[in-house]
């Protein structure tokens, strides 16, 4: 389920698929918790840095990896 993200590089493939895989599960935990329940909270932010990142990183000139 949740996981704690510890440094890691990311591609940009691994940053679509971060993202996919916590889209589903902020839809599933919010569902099965509540759209207001802790949880559910952490993953929306989680979700949100990642999409941040990503549009960073499309957006750079460079590729370069993302260190968390």
């Amino acid at each position: 389920m949740l996981e704690t993200y510890k440094e890691k590089d990311y591609s940009l493939n691994q940053l679509e698929n971060q993202i996919q895989r916590l889209r589903k599960e902020l839809i599933h935990v919010g569902m099965e918790k509540g759209f207001n329940n802790s949880t559910t909270l952490q993953i929306s932010q989680q979700l949100d840095y990642f999409i941040f990142q990503y549009q960073q990183f499309k957006s750079s000139k460079f590729h370069y990896t993302i260190n968390l």
